[in-house]
């Protein structure tokens, strides 16, 4: 919709819709210009540095279209309320007409800086994907700013690193894991160990054990001297039907009569008890092989 047919909906005087009318139709007319200088500037190189600069010079110039635009709404708007709607509605339309115009020529003015973003967004996004397989620090403003010989040095250098690092990480691994099998090996050693000093211990005991019950069988028996034993004759002794038992270490008798004799009437008269004297008689007999009737 243009300006004319705005006026006119707006039910003004002639003379007012007239003074309207001449006041914006110089921006009306430097829309219509602009929009088809705007749709004439297409720009596929980077190389077209003129029309670039036209579109910049375009936008800058709507830019202070626009503004004197808004000043004379401002201006115009305070004489009365309908030439204020109208007028608003003029401005509306007229902003409304240039913005996009503007919009346009500003990116068609920034074509070389735009391809650069995009260019430097794909660059960061392919190297990107390369460097994470490295597991190493990005930086996207060093890596978007290397040339490809920039480029090709820093990853041969992260390439170098990080396999470095993962040859030490394994042979890391490697020296843990063989430690830990002597670990379990010298576990196993003193297990096996510790079980045969067991056994080894186990044996002693009993050898122990054995030599001590073997020594007990050969020791003789304790003598438990007493006092007060009441004296009787050797008849009285001998009638107790119990043979003599062996004597101590020291006394080796001779097996006759009277040495016989003399030997009961030693321990008769000594503190020693008659019944560990005389214990184990038949066991005496047979080793000495005597035997008294007389007795």
């Amino acid at each position: 919709m243009n300006i004319q047919e705005i006026i006119l909906r707006s039910n003004l005087e002639v003379d007012k819709a007239t003074a309207l009318i001449t006041k914006f139709e110089e921006y009306q007319a430097v829309a219509n210009e602009w929009k088809e200088k705007a749709d004439s500037i297409i720009i596929n190189d980077e190389s077209e540095v003129e029309k670039m600069e036209l579109a910049s010079t375009g936008a800058s110039f709507l830019k202070h279209k626009r503004s004197d635009i808004e000043k004379l709404r401002k201006k115009l708007k305070e004489s009365s309320l309908r030439e204020g709607q109208a007028i608003d509605s003029i401005a509306k339309s007229l902003t409304k007409l240039i913005a996009p115009i503007e919009d346009d020529l500003i990116l068609k003015a920034r074509y070389k800086e735009i391809k650069e973003a995009e260019r430097r967004n794909k660059l960061i996004v392919e190297r990107t994907n390369i460097l994470l397989e490295f597991e190493t620090r990005i930086n996207e403003n060093v890596i978007a700013s290397m040339n490809d010989q920039e480029w090709e040095n820093y990853l041969f250098g992260v390439k170098t690193n990080h396999e470095t690092k993962k040859k030490a990480e394994q042979e890391e691994a490697e020296l843990r894991r063989l430690k830990e099998l002597e670990e379990i090996a010298e576990r196993d050693r003193i297990r096996l160990e510790n079980k045969l000093l067991k056994e080894q211990a186990i044996q002693r005991e009993e050898e122990i054990k054995r030599i001590q019950r073997e020594k007990e069988l050969q020791e003789p028996v304790k003598e438990i001297p007493v006092s007060n034993i009441t004296p009787i004759s050797v008849e009285e002794y001998l009638n107790l039907q119990i043979e003599p038992t062996k004597v101590v270490n020291d006394w080796e008798p001779k097996w006759d009569d009277d040495s016989v004799y003399e030997f009961i009437k030693k321990y008769y008269k000594s503190d020693l008890i008659p019944e560990q004297f005389i214990a184990d008689s038949q066991e005496f007999l047979a080793e000495f092989e005597f035997y008294n009737e007389d007795f």
